[in-house]
């Protein structure tokens, strides 16, 4: 496996260590902007999303800000960690010692994993008297629905890389002896290396992003805990609360990520917001928010503030983070999670996702909304997107498809009435009774059960018989490595509006776990379905013998045929 090239994102250099009323105060520098915090990761052609949803919704922290019914997500995380060539350690061993070895880490770690300390969060300690502001109280929410759980501790006996001189560069040789010897290891979990350095950081080696520190048993539990918390909150693009050189949260109360549950506007003073002890008095310098850094233990319990054993984050902060697992690269370290088919995703008003989302729940568009997706959507194993009546979902140029290792989508359910006509609007694009979805310009649907059925399912995935009716229409759209494309049944009172010009349906790899294709397109019970101008293609030697039908009809009428200026044949 070829090397990734070094890419340096932050690095959090530990600076001092000294006690203060008996709490152990922790300093890090960084040389990222936080303006310019990587909350979102995207992917070709959606680098600059500018659309209307984007700007008000889907970049601001506020809208994922966590509730009863927020999925809880499960950051993987593995621990890489190096010794001498003996297998010796100052820091940690690979031994069954109750002081140094795995069990001793696994009990400093058993703190901040499995949804303990780094889910769920107290209140804020802070008190706001009339002296500063006016009786400012932040808000309080309790679980934070994020989550870390191990998924292994691997050792690495290497004197050389256990110790190092050059930060940089040794955290380079480090990332890349695990990358070359053992591929794929650093995309397992997110990754947290441990070496004799003295220091703590987190870094990227090419596009993946990690915490290298040197906390061992000696750094005390407390000390420990703390400061792995507060290094993966960096992960989340979260910043210092306290004034420093580099690395602090903007206080520009007009930026989208401002911390306007942290830091209360209008301060007449500013009275801990230097990391000078005792801290002088100063005033606010940046009118007209008028707000303040704070650093002093009776302000700030909070995660990136500069005390030992903080576990404090302000909803705003759940809320960037819970945005990172969506839009930023920390999703990719995500455990599995099937969607529960309760808890949804809705779309109460028209939407142009024209950037790179992965969802944790079903998506379902309300009746007389559109959804246009120019970008990519990830679904989670078991997913639907429900298209209600008189719904529309398009997907435009962008694709849907699944971020499970484990399973496919369900794929797209558009709710019909079976006891109505297929009446659309050629204006509007909306069906005057009936969900309508369109799959257009290159637009894809990829890995799911039935990328596409003209019903819907209940939560326990059966047929919910008096849907039927819903539309579902292709040009130039592609229907590619699904277990089934698209499925109709029975909608027989009525021709059937729905339609294929020039739409792809391919076979061309692996289609998920434990599937083998199926149909690209199936019908039973209906009349009128037209195809034209479409290709049919079965391009791969994974499934001999088990190719599927291209169409399989039963009790139904179909037209199929070629269309002038295509290149296909059906």
């Amino acid at each position: 496996m070829k090397p990734l090239k070094l890419h340096l994102l932050i690095s959090l250099l530990l600076l001092s260590l000294f006690k203060i009323t008996a709490q152990q105060q922790v300093f890090c520098t960084t040389v990222a902007n936080p303006t310019s915090n990587p909350f979102y990761k995207p992917t070709a052609p959606c680098y600059n999303p500018s659309s209307t949803a984007w700007l008000t919704k889907y970049r601001v922290p506020q809208t994922y800000i966590p509730t009863a019914t927020t999925p809880t997500i499960t950051l993987k995380i593995t621990l890489h960690i190096f010794t001498k060539n003996d297998g010796t350690s100052a820091l940690w061993e690979n031994t069954n010692s109750v002081i140094s070895g795995t069990p001793a880490l696994l009990n400093y770690m058993a703190d901040i994993t499995n949804g303990n300390t780094e889910r769920f969060s107290p209140a804020r300690s802070a008190t706001y008297t009339t002296t500063y502001t006016n009786n400012f109280v932040s808000p309080y929410i309790a679980d934070s629905k994020i989550q870390y759980e191990i998924t292994n501790i691997y050792f690495y006996p290497n004197t050389t890389l256990y110790t190092y001189t050059n930060t940089l560069k040794d955290n380079f040789e480090q990332f890349q002896h695990i990358d070359v010897n053992y591929p794929g290891r650093l995309l397992e979990g997110f990754p947290i290396v441990i070496a004799n350095n003295g220091a703590g950081y987190y870094f990227g080696y090419g596009n993946i992003p990690m915490v290298s520190t040197s906390v061992g048993h000696g750094s005390g539990d407390i000390f420990f805990r703390n400061h792995l918390r507060h290094e993966l909150s960096h992960a989340f693009a979260l910043f210092h609360l306290y004034e420093g050189p580099n690395g602090k949260e903007d206080l520009n109360c007009a930026t989208v990520d401002y911390l306007s549950d942290v830091f209360p506007s209008g301060m007449m003073l500013c009275p801990y917001s230097t990391t000078v002890i005792p801290p002088p008095i100063l005033l606010p310098t940046n009118p007209p928010c008028n707000s303040c850094y704070e650093h002093s233990i009776n302000v700030s319990n909070n995660i990136m503030g500069a005390q030992d054993g903080n576990t404090w984050l302000s909803p705003i902060q759940m809320g960037r983070r819970m945005r990172h697992m969506r839009l930023g690269d920390l999703r990719d370290y995500a455990k599995d999670v099937e969607s529960d088919h309760v808890n949804t995703w809705n779309i109460t008003s028209d939407e142009v996702w024209d950037f790179d989302i992965q969802m944790y729940e079903d998506i379902v568009v309300k009746p007389n909304t559109k959804l246009t997706i120019k970008c990519r959507v990830a679904m989670p194993k078991g997913g639907k997107i429900i298209v209600e009546k008189k719904g529309q979902l398009v997907i435009d140029g962008g694709e849907v498809t699944t971020w499970s290792k484990l399973g496919n989508w369900n794929g797209v359910e558009v709710e019909g009435d079976p006891n109505l006509d297929q009446l659309v609007n050629n204006i509007t694009g909306y069906a005057v009774d009936q969900g309508i979805l369109r799959v257009i310009n290159n637009g894809t649907l990829t890995k799911a059960l039935s990328a596409a059925r003209n019903h819907r399912t209940n939560t326990a995935n059966a047929v919910m018989w008096n849907t039927m009716g819903g539309i579902i229409r292709g040009d130039n759209g592609n229907f590619i490595n699904n277990v089934r494309d698209v499925t109709f049944l029975s909608y027989s009172s009525f021709p059937n509006g729905s339609t294929f010009d020039k739409c792809q349906f391919k076979t061309t790899g692996n289609i998920g776990p434990n599937q083998s294709p199926a149909t690209h397109i199936s019908l039973c019970d209906v009349s009128g379905v037209k195809v034209r101008g479409c290709n049919f293609e079965y391009a791969t030697n994974l499934y001999p013998g088990n190719e599927g039908y291209g169409i399989y009809s039963v009790n139904s009428n179909v037209s199929v045929d070629k269309l002038c200026g295509s290149s296909n044949t059906a």
